[in-house]
C-alpha cells in the first residue's frame, strides 16, 4: 500500500513539471510574437492633423491624404520656441498688422519691449526719460552691436546711406525726418508694414505710422547706417 502510494505521488510530480513545461513555451511563444508585434508598430507613423509624429518621438509634416491644415506651414515648429517668444510674436504681429510668423528677430522685439513706453526727455538716455537719437543709438548697440553710431539725428542722417523710397525700407534701416525744421531733427527705426519705432515727444517709446499724415508731411527720408554697410558689404538699393 505504501508503494502504491509512492508511486501515486510520482506520477503527480510529473504530470506538474510536464504541464509547467507546456505553458512556458507557450509563453514564449506569445512574448516573440509581441515583441515582433510591437517592433512593427514601432516603425508606423500616427498623424495627427498635418503631424506626423513616429512612437519613437520622431516628428514630419507631410500631410494627410484628405486633410487640409488652417494652419500654415511654419507655423507647425512654433512648439520648439518659448511661450515668451511666443506671446511677444504676437502682440507686435498684431500692432504691425502682419502674420505672426513675421516676428522673427526676438533680440529686437525683445529690447522694443523693454523699452516701451520709457517718456521723452530731450538728452535722456535712461528709462526715466530718452530721446530719439539716444534711442536708435542703444537699440543698434544692443541688438546689432554697432555701437559707434553718432548721437544726434542730424549726424546719425549724415553718416547713412539714403533710401528714398519707403518700399525699399527694411527691418532695422532708419527714418529721417525734419519737423518745423530744415535740419533733420528726429529719427526712429523701421519695422514693418509702414511701422517704425521712435521716441516721440508726445508719446515716448511707441510705434508709429509712416502713412499717417504728420509723419508722412516731415519725413524725409529712410537711411542704413554706414557702419552696419560695412559690416555686411551690401548696401539697400535706393
Amino acid at each position: 500500500m505504501k508503494e502504491c502510494r509512492n508511486l501515486f505521488f510520482l506520477f503527480l510530480a510529473m504530470s506538474l513539471l510536464s504541464a509547467c513545461s507546456m505553458m512556458k513555451g507557450v509563453q514564449t511563444v506569445h512574448d516573440q510574437a509581441s515583441s515582433a508585434h510591437q517592433t512593427k508598430d514601432s516603425d508606423k507613423i500616427t498623424f495627427i492633423n498635418d503631424i506626423a509624429i513616429k512612437r519613437n518621438g520622431h516628428l514630419s509634416t507631410q500631410k494627410v491624404k484628405g486633410y487640409s491644415s488652417p494652419l500654415p506651414a511654419s507655423s507647425l515648429n512654433r512648439g520648439m520656441e518659448s511661450p515668451a517668444i511666443l506671446t511677444l510674436q504676437q502682440k507686435y504681429a498684431q500692432m504691425l498688422g502682419v502674420p505672426d510668423t513675421d516676428i522673427d528677430d526676438s533680440s529686437l522685439y525683445s529690447f522694443i519691449d523693454s523699452w516701451y513706453g520709457t517718456p521723452y526727455l530731450y538728452g535722456g538716455d535712461s528709462r526715466s526719460g530718452i530721446d530719439c537719437s539716444a534711442f536708435v543709438q542703444l537699440l543698434y548697440g544692443a541688438v546689432f552691436g554697432i555701437i559707434s553710431l553718432p548721437r544726434t539725428a542730424d549726424e546719425q542722417y549724415k553718416d547713412s546711406k539714403k533710401i528714398k523710397r519707403i518700399r525699399k525700407l527694411k527691418e532695422g534701416d532708419l527714418v529721417f525726418f525734419h519737423i518745423h525744421s530744415r535740419r533733420i531733427n528726429h529719427v526712429g527705426v523701421y519695422l514693418q508694414n509702414d511701422k517704425f519705432i521712435n521716441a516721440s515727444v508726445s508719446s515716448g517709446v511707441t510705434i508709429s505710422d509712416l502713412t499717417d499724415p504728420y509723419w508722412q508731411r516731415y519725413f524725409a527720408c529712410g537711411g542704413e547706417p554706414r557702419q552696419a554697410v560695412d559690416a555686411t558689404g551690401v548696401a539697400s538699393s535706393e
